[in-house]
């Protein structure tokens, strides 16, 4: 596990890609939740290094997000950044993200997002630890979200997998509270050196202008290339 940002994927893939989303909305949901929504998501990754001089790497990036229900394409986010590796534990980025919601029964609605985050991924033994400090500005409805993401990672010797688990919550400064949490399990495989596919499972609970909860979970399959 911006201004509209095209990324290739390899050939091979895309069908994949649509086999898996069709795949998720069919299969039968968990028992978690049963009045939760299902989704399938992808995530369509690029990152290109331009500069690098001992740790310092300067990385503008690039990720599709689509989510997909039994209706179809109900959510669409595009992400165009830059970020700067300054050791080989921390970087910083900035980045734009706007996103379009497609919900049946809503109107349609565009929103214009903009963050900065500090990423930390110290290492413990074998474990591979990442902590992401986001401050985002939704322009579009007049707030800060603060996110903070943490992710534990264990590669297992002699292969390429890394299963691994997550969790973010988000807090809105017009609500000043949680908003909106997201726990995963998933697994990471290192196809080649610059090329990896993360398949993960996500419970996201979200009450973001609501009274309760809402709850949301779904597979997602993430697909990512650093050139």
């Amino acid at each position: 596990m911006g201004s509209v940002v095209t990324v290739r994927v390899p050939g091979g893939w895309r069908p994949a890609l649509g086999f898996l989303a069709a795949l998720l909305l069919a299969a039968p949901a968990p028992g978690i939740a049963q009045a939760a929504s299902r989704e399938g998501r992808t995530y369509l990754d690029i990152e290109y290094t331009v500069l690098r001089k001992g740790p310092l790497a300067l990385r503008p990036y690039a990720r599709a997000e689509s989510r997909f229900r039994s209706t179809g394409l109900v959510y669409e986010q595009w992400n165009a950044g830059l970020r700067l590796r300054v050791l080989p534990w921390l970087s910083v980025a900035a980045y734009y993200t706007p996103r379009e919601q497609l919900y049946p029964g809503k109107p349609k609605a565009f929103k214009n997002v903009a963050g900065v985050d500090v990423v930390l991924q110290p290492s413990l033994g074998r474990f591979r630890l990442l902590n992401r400090e986001t401050d985002e500005w939704h322009a579009t409805d007049g707030f800060h979200r603060y996110r903070n993401l943490l992710e534990i990672a264990y590669p297992l010797p002699g292969a390429r997998l890394s299963p691994y688990f997550y969790d973010e919550l988000r807090i809105d400064s017009d609500q000043g509270r949680v908003n909106m949490n997201d726990v995963g399990v998933g697994v990471q495989f290192n196809a080649t050196a610059t090329r990896t596919l993360r398949l993960a499972y996500d419970i996201e609970a979200n009450r973001r202008l609501l009274p309760t909860l809402q709850y949301a979970h779904f597979v997602g399959l993430a697909v990512a290339a650093h050139l």
